[in-house]
């Protein structure tokens, strides 16, 4: 209940409340009609915006009205109260909206731990950051939110959120990917493999397999085990240019069974071929890091 200035008592109707130990003396309505009971020495310590408004502000009336909806407030609210690290939402979208209100109200300390949710969910689902970012003019969460879409196909499945986001952040989007792939088809083989592999002897093949290495390496093309697979990975990188691509299992174990057939590659191949494939996978992810925008954000 929250005391009147007369002394009278009253509970907010069908209001949520975040913690029962101690009695709430504040209200809070969101914009879609949903109340919060909670405590005014709490959001007070949380959240110098809350403060000002409680006590510069001079607000006794134990209520405010903000213009968040109700994931959002309950969210930044049960992380504001949590004792423990636990996320109190389990989506993306959600999740951007708790970090955004926690922002606005400079709750820094939830802001970290919801953005750490955020990163998680980068991975999983990129596009969907990226539009909020380039929606709310986040530059950094754009960009990580970018490069981790080319672990995507180049037409992924729809998200809600791309209604949200600008032609321009779309083409930069395309663009940048563009730009990843280009760069990718033009990597050079020479500095991974220098001869080191068993792959590269060509001279020590006794197999069909050595007749096929006689020639020349140049792009992995013509050869038998590893050409073939350096030929489906170039295909696959035209569609997504990340290492994680070269690093297939399905596209590594065909080419290892490949190998096991011949009798030059195999007591080496194993060791050769996954230290050729994380080389392969660095270098990937090299050239597109170096594949640079000045702004995600339209200014």
């Amino acid at each position: 209940m929250v005391e009147e200035k007369n002394g009278s008592t009253y509970s907010p109707q069908n209001a949520i409340t975040i913690c029962d130990a101690l009695t709430p003396d504040l209200t809070i309505s969101t914009s879609d009609g949903v109340k919060f009971w909670v405590h005014k020495s709490i959001l007070s310590i949380q959240s110098p915006i809350f403060r000002d408004m409680l006590v510069v502000c001079g607000i006794s009336h134990g209520h405010i009205s903000v213009t968040e909806d109700r994931h959002a407030i309950e969210g930044l609210l049960r992380f504001c109260y949590a004792a423990d690290e636990q996320a109190p939402v389990d989506d993306t979208a959600k999740l951007w909206s708790i970090r955004m209100a926690a922002r606005k109200y400079m709750v820094e300390g939830v802001e970290r731990r919801v953005m750490q949710y955020v990163k998680d969910r980068i991975c999983d689902e990129p596009l969907r950051v990226y539009a909020l970012a380039c929606r709310d003019g986040c530059e950094a969460e754009a960009k990580d939110a970018a490069r981790s879409t080319l672990r995507q196909p180049a037409m992924p499945a729809y998200v809600a959120e791309l209604e949200e986001m600008t032609g321009g952040a779309l083409y930069r989007l395309t663009q940048y990917r563009q730009q990843c792939v280009a760069a990718v088809a033009s990597l050079d083989f020479g500095p991974i493999v220098q001869d080191k592999y068993v792959f590269c002897d060509w001279l020590g093949h006794k197999d069909p397999c050595g007749q096929m290495h006689a020639k020349a390496l140049n792009k992995g093309e013509g050869r038998y085990c590893w050409g073939e697979y350096v030929k489906e990975t170039k295909v696959l990188l035209g569609d997504r240019p990340s290492g994680d691509v070269v690093k297939d299992p399905d596209l590594v174990w065909s080419a290892l069974a490949c190998a096991a057939a011949c009798q030059h590659c195999k007591t080496r191949a194993y060791r050769d071929f996954t230290s050729f494939v994380d080389a392969y996978a660095a270098e990937v992810d090299r050239i597109t890091m170096q594949v640079r925008r000045i702004s995600w954000i339209l200014r």
